[in-house]
Parts: structure tokens; C-alpha cells; sequence
């Protein structure tokens, strides 16, 4: 009798166990994928915004609504910064292009620069929807990105001056 009783309350802990552990994720897997996908629509609202066209303003609006989305979406603050910044000099570029007609006067990006912002960006989405296991390869693949904006930093220094490396990222 004892031991029916016994095993009956461990049956009885360890569902009500497996129960807490397990339904939490299953129930709100659906309200992290929604998460997820509005970081990435905020993502794609910074990267149409990163051109002379849209106000700046604008541009640091859905800058700030990306950076918050991501963090509540479980990405990289780190890779997030990475990107801000990256944005940012490619939006500078489009604004200094449009003021002074330095590369073709409409606005333009340099192709390099703006490839690493759209290398940031990949690397953000990615970050965003890695499995939780998975999560360090976007970080390893940040400090490769890390060096090769730097590389492209001095090279655009000495042909431009500074002025599109001076930002202020939030």
C-alpha cells in the first residue's frame, strides 16, 4: 500500500514538473516567432530609411523601435550596436552624397560600406532567429565584421576625411 502511494506522488510531482517545465514553451512559442518577426520588420524599416531620401528623424525613429524590438526579441545587443552604427555611416555617406554631390550627388552609398551594413543586418536577423544553442556563431561572425569595418573606416578616412565616421549612435 505504501508503495502505491508512493509512486503515485511521484507520478503526481513529476507531471505537475513536466508540465510546468514544458507547456510554458510550447504555449508561447507563437509569441516569440511574432517577437522575432517584428524585429525583422523594423529591421527592414532602418535599412529603407538608411537613404538621403527619408528624413533623418525617421531614420533614428525606427533605429531606436529596431534596437528595442531586438533586445525583447532575445538578439544581441551587441550585434544590434554593431549594425546602428554601420547604418548610421551608410546614412551619412547618403546625406554627404546628396549635400555636395561628392560621389554622384543623388543620395549614393559607397558599394562598401554599404555592403557591411547589409552584412550587419544578415548577421542580425540571424542572431535573432539562431537557436538558443546556436546563438555564439552570430558573435563569432561579429568580430570578423568588427575588423573588416575597421579596415573599411581608415580606407574611407584618408579619402573622405572623418565626417562620415563621426556619429552618434543611440
Amino acid at each position: 500500500m505504501n508503495d502505491q502511494l508512493i509512486v503515485a506522488l511521484l507520478s503526481a510531482v513529476g507531471g505537475s514538473i513536466i508540465t510546468s517545465l514544458v507547456s510554458p514553451y510550447i504555449l508561447q512559442s507563437s509569441t516569440r516567432r511574432a517577437t522575432k518577426a517584428d524585429a525583422l520588420r523594423k529591421l527592414l524599416d532602418v535599412e529603407l530609411s538608411r537613404w538621403a531620401g527619408e528624413s533623418r528623424a525617421e531614420f533614428r525613429k525606427h533605429q531606436i523601435k529596431l534596437k528595442a524590438a531586438v533586445l525583447v526579441a532575445g538578439g544581441s545587443r551587441a550585434i544590434v550596436d554593431h549594425y546602428s552604427r554601420v547604418a548610421t555611416v551608410a546614412r551619412s555617406f547618403s546625406d554627404l552624397d546628396t549635400e555636395d554631390g561628392y560621389y554622384d550627388g543623388e543620395g549614393g552609398i559607397p558599394t562598401e560600406v554599404s555592403d557591411s551594413a547589409s552584412s550587419a543586418a544578415s548577421l542580425l536577423s540571424q542572431s535573432i532567429w539562431s537557436p538558443y544553442p546556436l546563438r555564439f556563431i552570430p558573435r563569432l561572425r561579429l568580430k570578423a565584421l568588427i575588423a573588416l569595418d575597421k579596415n573599411l573606416e581608415e580606407k574611407y578616412k584618408k579619402a573622405r576625411g572623418g565626417s562620415a565616421w563621426t556619429i552618434r549612435i543611440i
